[in-house]
């Protein structure tokens, strides 16, 4: 069970007991048996050759591999996706997902999608998923006194009532309200008075604990921005959004007063199908070459983190990162 919204495994990727032996949390593909590639549930893949050379493929539960009812052939949407991609001049990658791959044909079970090529091919070692190194303090960071600081939301109810699942856009539960001023007074709260500007998510649960956490750590006068990047991948109802007008009549004075609404479209949160890995690549491009200030911290979501990071954090966890995510 996710906990990041209690229901679908789609959310995040395995514990190192779930992974197959040959992985080592940076590489997202692998050749098989000559010619059958891997990707695990959560990862992406780039397919050498293109969607002509896709024999068949499968999703499923890794246990039973081609099995009927363990999994299901999505040949024809693997194609289709890819030959999209290359019309978009974009590159030919799948992503192993319920939401990219349209279906969960094993719900509750950590999946593998399988691709057949027709003709064998070596991946080069660039493709694998390459991550940066997270690290439990800016003083640990290469790049200091220049840095990233990336923290997940405090509780929400979708996290402990899996009723709450199929809600969208779920505020902070009593007790996470509570993470999130005790973390604003620890280490992280620290951390925040230190920084250049805070980027969170426009979800509820991000935008309540960056208040929270900014009020708490007695940085209030902090530099906030809104952004639709730094907003969770989708797996559920709970991850859709408030369109931007009913948000700005719901927060406080303090949350309308941050940057970035002028740039919010009024629907900012990404749908069913989204593929998140082109957000990450964006969201890291943006960070790279957009944000000119020294030291930020990211308020967000486990799973699209986890997706960015390789690290799945805990409620009001955080990690620091080179400043140009290396």
């Amino acid at each position: 069970m996710c906990p990041s919204c209690g229901g679908s495994t789609d959310h995040r990727s395995p514990t190192d007991d779930d992974r197959s032996p040959t992985d080592d949390g940076e590489e997202a593909d692998r050749l098989g048996d000559g010619t059958t590639l891997e990707c695990w549930e959560g990862d992406r893949s780039r397919i050498p050759g293109g969607a002509g050379n896709i024999l068949r493929a499968w999703y499923g539960n890794p246990e039973l591999p081609w099995q009927d009812g363990a999994g299901e052939m999505c040949t024809d949407i693997l194609v289709r996706k890819l030959e999209e991609r290359a019309m978009a001049q974009k590159p030919t990658v799948v992503v192993a997902s319920n939401s990219w791959l349209g279906f969960d044909p094993a719900p509750g079970v950590y999946k593998v999608l399988l691709v057949e090529l027709k003709m064998p091919a070596a991946l080069p070692a660039e493709l694998g998923m390459k991550r940066p190194h997270a690290f439990d303090s800016p003083a640990e960071v290469p790049s200091a006194p220049q840095w990233l600081l990336f923290t997940r939301h405090a509780q929400a109810g979708h996290n402990v009532d899996k009723a709450l699942v199929q809600r969208p856009d779920n505020p902070l539960t009593e007790v996470g309200r509570a993470q999130a001023w005790a973390a604003g007074r620890g280490p992280l709260g620290a951390l925040l008075r230190s920084v250049d500007l805070v980027v969170t998510s426009p979800l509820k649960r991000a935008m309540e604990t960056t208040a929270l956490l900014l009020e708490s750590a007695e940085a209030k006068d902090t530099r906030v921005m809104v952004h639709a990047g730094a907003t969770e991948r989708f797996g559920a109802p709970c991850d859709e959004g408030t369109p931007k007008s009913e948000l700005l009549n719901d927060v406080s004075e303090t949350i309308r007063e941050w940057e970035g609404w002028d740039m919010l479209p009024e629907r900012w949160w990404p749908e069913a199908g989204e593929d998140a890995w082109d957000r990450v690549d964006a969201f890291t491009e943006k960070i790279r070459r957009e944000l000119p200030e020294e030291r930020i911290a990211f308020v967000g979501h486990g799973a699209f983190w986890e997706m960015l990071l390789g690290r799945y954090l805990g409620n009001c966890e955080h990690v620091c990162c080179e400043r140009l995510l290396a």
